[in-house]
């Protein structure tokens, strides 16, 4: 198991091991309500939001002190955001650590190991699928099953004053497609709109005055079109699949 990258086996070796991961499904949020007097009530589409998720690590160790060292060292390295790839999981699980216990097995075996409970929410993703394409229209597929973050690298083999971008952005209530424009492009500088960050960036810097986007840019479940209003550009796009 990784907690950001780092290995906890090669971090405190066979003194700390997953013991189990229980993950739930995603909960729902919706806006229905049944109104009195009204013989039906009034559906809203829900929205998915936190997926909650638990791991169950052994620790080990040379006495209750040692254990519990061991443990202030595994919840001070979740303070912040962590990614966790999990033994027997393809998929990560990225999240914040709601809660966390401590739970003593026996009287004999407490002072050679604990069991340690993390609470996580958070959302399960895929490895980032990457395509570069030149031309006018790119074909992507997001193997993830709900629409999922994406971010697109344009660079102008010619200079334009304005494009236009399509199948990149859509309104996140009703799903309707939603236009990009970027303007004032230059030969070989590199414009990059981040649908993870929210940044719109030309050559690292920023260039949101220059891009006229509502939402964005994301790509739905399966096989996405993206199409540019110019074939003199090269691009590059990233989609970050995620799962339900």
């Amino acid at each position: 198991m990784k907690i950001n990258g780092i290995d906890i086996s090669e971090q405190f070796g066979a003194r700390v091991a997953q013991w189990r991961f229980s993950p739930e499904t995603r909960s729902l949020k919706h806006e229905s309500e049944w109104v009195r007097g009204s013989p039906l009530p009034i559906f809203q589409t829900p929205s998915a939001t936190f997926k909650d998720f638990t791991v169950t690590l052994m620790v080990y160790g040379d006495g209750r002190d040692d254990i519990m060292l061991k443990i202030s060292d595994i919840l001070a390295a979740l303070l912040d955001t962590a990614e966790l790839e999990l033994d027997g999981w393809t998929h990560k699980f990225c999240g914040v650590l709601e809660k966390s216990g401590v739970k003593e097995l026996s009287e004999t075996s407490r002072k050679r190991f604990m069991e340690l409970s993390l609470q996580f929410s958070g959302y399960e993703h895929g490895d980032e699928v990457s395509i570069e394409a030149s031309g006018s229209t790119i074909s992507i597929t997001n193997p993830g099953n709900m629409v999922s973050p994406a971010i697109i690298e344009l660079t102008p083999t010619v200079g334009q004053s304005e494009i236009t971008i399509s199948g990149l952005c859509r309104d996140s209530a009703t799903g309707e497609a939603l236009a990009v424009t970027v303007s004032n492009l230059t030969t070989g500088n590199t414009v990059l709109l981040d649908g993870i960050s929210g940044l719109v960036t030309e050559n690292g810097e920023l260039k949101a005055g220059d891009v006229d986007m509502w939402a964005l840019p994301t790509l739905l479940p399966g096989l996405n079109t993206v199409t540019i209003s110019t074939e003199y550009m090269e691009t590059i796009i990233k989609v970050l699949p995620i799962f339900a």
